[in-house]
């Protein structure tokens, strides 16, 4: 779990300025990691208890916001887990922000659509921070258009995205769909 958290920090790092909901998506997720694990420190972990239906819930709700990051940063979202994406790239094809924008807005309407739903306070608290998430994500990538020079460090990306199938952790299978991203 610690080298997990740890991947998707890097990786909402790596992930160009104007995908706000990476980042804001991989410090809940870490928040959620730490406040999940018995002990800190080093110290022996205890079995897990079952994990509660809200929490249940409440993954099933993120990963709305999870699917809508892999279709744009592939990348990123293959150290998180989501599998099948290791031979795609990201996608800077013309229009990118106008699609991560409407791609922002439609996790926002199923999000909305389930919280009309959700009775329980805890996974409404969590569909609220998600659309919370979404939202800003959308206002970040407007303030990017107005406020900043449009750049993009495509060498650090790529050298991220090979780097993330390159470790020494990923099983060989996965390691061989580098070059297939490399081309």
């Amino acid at each position: 779990l610690f080298y997990r958290t740890v991947v998707l920090l890097e990786w909402a790092i790596l992930v160009p300025r104007r995908s706000a909901i990476a980042f804001q998506l991989a410090i809940i997720f870490t928040l959620t990691l730490c406040l999940a694990l018995p002990t800190i420190g080093g110290q022996k972990l205890t079995a897990a208890p079952a994990t509660p239906s809200w929490v249940e819930q409440s993954n099933q709700n993120a990963q709305v916001l999870i699917e809508s990051i892999a279709r744009f940063a592939p990348e990123g979202a293959g150290r998180l887990g989501v599998d099948g994406l290791d031979d795609q790239i990201l996608d800077l094809k013309p229009g990118f922000i106008d699609r991560q924008k409407q791609a922002a807005k439609e996790s926002i309407a199923t999000l909305q659509g389930r919280l009309t739903k959700t009775t329980d306070p805890k996974v409404r608290q969590d569909l609220e921070i998600l659309i919370g998430a979404a939202q800003d994500t959308i206002q970040g990538i407007e303030l990017g258009e107005k406020y900043e020079l449009p750049y993009i460090n495509v060498t650090e990306i790529a050298f991220g995205g090979l780097q993330a199938l390159l470790d020494d952790q990923i099983p060989p299978e996965r390691r061989a769909k580098a070059l297939i991203r490399l081309k």
